[in-house]
């Protein structure tokens, strides 16, 4: 029983610091984008474990762009079952009036549902300035 407590306690420490680390990267890479108008999409996806047994349907999805668009599109997954702990992801779910999960936010536009693929893909393919290699298949 000890040993489990104690492995609760360091995972979620270990989510607690990955949260932080991911937010941090968000922030420096919303900086980046705009001082060095670097050309990629933002995407902070709110989910919970614990109350929402359908937000890997949209970790899945997100997964799916990942792999197409690489580093083209930035993903920080954000745990809100962390929130009690951090209180940064209360926070930004107050500015971005996130109320259930799962909740994205794509280049600060809130979508507080599922966003199937086929529609994903065009709201990424629009927001590129320049044209983009994998669009092709989104943009009619």
């Amino acid at each position: 029983k000890e040993e489990t407590k104690l492995n609760k306690k360091e995972y979620r420490a270990l989510l607690r610091k990955f949260t932080i680390d991911n937010l941090n990267y968000w922030l420096f890479a919303e900086k980046s984008k705009k001082l060095c108008n670097v050309d990629k999409i933002s995407i902070l996806y709110f989910f919970s474990r614990e109350y929402c047994k359908i937000c890997p349907n949209q970790g899945v999805i997100l997964s799916y762009f990942k792999e197409i668009f690489d580093e083209d599109i930035l993903i920080f997954p954000i745990d809100a079952d962390l929130k009690e702990d951090e209180p940064i992801i209360a926070l930004l779910e107050s500015v971005y009036t996130v109320e259930s999960y799962p909740t994205i936010v794509i280049e600060e536009i809130p979508y507080r549902r599922i966003v199937p693929k086929d529609e994903m893909g065009k709201i990424i393919c629009r927001l590129y300035r320049t044209e983009h290699k994998d669009c092709e298949d989104y943009l009619e």
